[in-house]
């Protein structure tokens, strides 16, 4: 398939026929990398945008999309839904694959974006390198920490479900008002990412992660660590969960460009 140079939103769908939304910057060689956003965020957000002109600046394409019940993608916002983001990413794999017919040969996920394409690594293991930005290894901590501060959980357990107003952790925020299961959180407590991470044995893996992320502390990256054979754990020394300032977000961009370009990475 022939593609124009720059940017172009594309549509998808996943194994459940839900559509997918994507911002396509084509960079004009083989290689394309995908880039996944974190919880209740949207492909433009963490830098993401930059990293793509990065990217292209090496010859790199890049795909960033809206997960399921996200941005301008279709379906329904669930709180867990770690495996279904795993089936989206597959989805966006198999579509840059025989649709764009590009050579997939990277995927970076940040926060819980960086959970779903690792599980996609233990699930696959068929693309070449993978970064974890700043990702969440054990969502059962954050589960007490987000919603053990009301009566949430104890209703979610007495009825199946409770209604959540998430403003961020930036305000003024649009809040966004989401149903919280049983079954998010009962994935939630359950899913290991240390029993699935030694499956990962083809995929190079790199963790990126700030040294002052209050969100996702920095045990995170140094987990997937130590049950991923040979991952590589980057600490930016001054960077927070987004990277938001100037400096730290220079030097992660080009920690993870230099990554998915260098030949010895190959």
């Amino acid at each position: 398939m022939t593609c124009p140079l720059g940017e172009r939103v594309v549509r998808f769908k996943n194994q459940r026929n839900i559509e997918l939304c994507g911002t396509l910057r084509y960079a004009g060689g083989r290689d394309i990398v995908l880039l996944v956003h974190g919880l209740m965020s949207l492909r433009d957000r963490v830098r993401f945008p930059e990293i793509a002109v990065a990217l292209a600046d090496k010859g790199v394409s890049s795909l960033r999309f809206d997960l399921s019940g996200n941005g301008d993608s279709g379906g329904t916002f669930s709180y867990a839904n770690s495996w279904g983001e795993a089936e989206d990413i597959h989805a966006a794999v198999l579509y840059a694959r025989s649709e764009l017919e590009r050579e997939v040969t990277g995927l970076l996920g940040h926060s819980k974006g960086g959970l779903a394409v690792l599980l996609y690594a233990c699930q696959h293991d068929d693309v070449p390198r993978v970064v974890g930005l700043a990702p969440s290894f054990s969502r059962k901590a954050g589960l007490q920490e987000v919603f053990g501060y009301d009566d949430t959980l104890a209703t979610v357990a007495k009825e199946g479900k409770a209604e959540v107003v998430w403003r961020g952790v930036k305000t003024p925020r649009q809040p966004h008002i989401f149903c919280l299961t049983q079954q998010d959180v009962q994935e939630a407590r359950t899913l290991d990412m240390a029993q699935h991470c030694p499956c990962i044995n083809r995929t190079r893996v790199l963790l990126v992660h700030g040294a002052k992320d209050v969100l996702v502390p920095l045990d995170a990256s140094r987990s997937y660590g130590k049950h991923i054979e040979g991952a590589a754990v980057r600490v930016i020394a001054d960077g927070d969960h987004n990277f938001d300032a100037p400096g730290p977000a220079k030097e992660m961009i080009a920690a993870v460009v230099d990554f998915f370009t260098s030949a010895s990475n190959s």
